[in-house]
């Protein structure tokens, strides 16, 4: 009874309530085809001032059921914004459908964790550190206070053009989250290492979590604000990064509904596409050189470019067929990075949770 007031409230009220969810002033922005999350964290604080003004039983209920999802907006931004957008159409449904809908929205929290979060406490033996971080580079790549970079494993979100503002879509937003989320903990996080602990840059890799043990890359994958890459010999999470990413795939969020709606046809490639692909084409040959493996796509109508993705032979042992006979005339899709070569553009394949095959 007490909730059902909320959805009976006058005719005053729930133009009041409109005002302050209107344009500028609303607590989430609703996108749901692209989870553009760009709600800032001063504005979902605003629930809770309007919480204390209002006393009056009605708008307090309101509020107050506002300021209960400030945790999920945090930590389910995709589905709070989903669910919050439902709730405010069931303002005169009975208190059944009010119900239905909280019980979704903590369902959600209490699922969303995954395989992937930590055990909290941890100890010093997991090799787990707390580390400060002074600044946000992109969505996968952020700066510690002692000014080294860390590149989260497991995950590539969008790409920001910091020298000439042309950057790829979501690219900004998977940043202001990772800001977000990173401002929640007041610059602190728990960072893990894999196997190998520094790329070729000098940037150092890891799992991160937030002080509640949350895995930050399974954040940003489940909202389609990255995608997951499996890049040897970092392999700890695959699986959870691998199960976080079907369902954004599923729910076409973010990059799958924008950039990657559909892979990229290898026919149509040009010399200009590069950076990271998801690709797909029939492979035609299969060669074998020193060093690598390769997989050449046909060129179609052979106005495109020829494509060749190389696996390399200190690789070979992570796939169950290391001649790569039976992809012959298969149709696959491979995500990596796309780069020019010779005469061909060339993708360089690491493990086979990378390659899927179509038929």
């Amino acid at each position: 009874m007490i909730l059902a007031v909320v959805w009976t409230s006058s005719a005053k009220n729930t133009a009041r309530q409109n005002k302050a969810l209107a344009p500028g002033n609303r607590l989430f922005k609703l996108d749901a085809r692209s989870l553009h999350c760009a709600v800032r964290s001063h504005e979902v604080n605003a629930a809770h001032k309007l919480t204390e003004k209002r006393r009056h039983t009605q708008d307090a209920f309101f509020y107050g059921f506002i300021f209960l999802l400030r945790k999920f907006y945090y930590d389910s931004c995709g589905f709070v914004i989903r669910v919050t957008g439902a709730v405010l159409k069931l303002r005169r449904k009975n208190l059944f459908d009010v119900l239905l809908i909280l019980l979704l929205a903590f369902a959600a929290s209490a699922t969303e964790a995954s395989g992937c979060d930590l055990d909290l406490p941890v100890n010093q033996s997991e090799g787990i550190a707390q580390v400060k971080i002074s600044g946000v580079i992109d969505g996968d790549t952020v700066r510690l206070q002692n000014n080294k970079l860390v590149r989260f494993i497991g995950i590539n979100t969008p790409e920001i053009d910091h020298e000439h503002g042309r950057s790829a879509p979501l690219a900004e937003t998977a940043r202001e989250f990772l800001q977000t989320l990173i401002d929640r903990q007041q610059g602190s996080i728990l960072m893990q290492y894999d196997r190998e602990a520094e790329d070729r840059h000098g940037r150092q890799l890891a799992h991160v979590f937030t002080m509640e043990g949350q895995n930050i890359q399974a954040l940003l994958i489940a909202r389609g604000l990255g995608v997951w890459i499996t890049v040897p010999p970092n392999l700890q999470y695959l699986d959870c990064y691998r199960q976080q990413e079907q369902k954004a795939r599923q729910q076409r969020l973010g990059v799958w509904a924008a950039q990657f709606e559909a892979p990229h046809d290898t026919a149509l490639l040009t010399r200009r596409d590069r950076g990271f692909v998801w690709l797909r084409g029939k492979v035609t040959r299969i060669g074998h050189g020193k060093k690598f493996v390769w997989l050449n796509f046909g060129k179609g109508n052979g106005k495109g470019e020829a494509v060749a993705v190389q696996v390399h032979k200190d690789d070979l042992h992570y796939f169950s067929d290391p001649t790569f006979a039976t992809l012959k005339n298969k149709t696959v899709t491979i995500k990596g990075w796309l780069f020019p070569y010779k005469k061909q553009l060339v993708m360089r394949l690491r493990h086979p949770a990378s390659l899927e095959v179509l038929d």
